[in-house]
């Protein structure tokens, strides 16, 4: 279990990021995402303007790991590394994304 400075971290970092913790209201606490946050997911676009957004949020969640991390007690590298698997693309994404652009030349 995760000590409390990382809960908050973690917490902080994803109400920066626009994650809106829901408490209980009749159907049990959840989250959702603060309006505006990701408005070019809901309108058609280009593979350059989805690209370009998927750089900024994974840009913004970078920052937001960083402040996150500050307090950690971990080396750089570790640091790095959680940074990391939390703004990379996933290796699963990226095989799907490898075998989609194959397809289609």
């Amino acid at each position: 279990m995760p000590g409390h400075n990382n809960l908050l971290g973690l917490k902080t970092a994803l109400e920066d990021a626009g994650v809106i913790f829901v408490a209980e209201n009749g159907e049990g606490p959840g989250v959702r995402l603060r309006k505006g946050v990701v408005p070019t997911l809901a309108e058609p676009s280009s593979p350059e303007q989805r690209q370009a957004g998927v750089d900024h949020a994974r840009h913004k969640a970078g920052k937001a790991a960083d402040r996150a991390l500050t307090d950690v007690d971990a080396s750089d590298d570790e640091k790095a590394a959680r940074r990391g698997a939390l703004t990379d693309e996933p290796a699963i994404v990226a095989k799907a994304r490898g075998k989609h652009r194959s397809k289609t030349k």
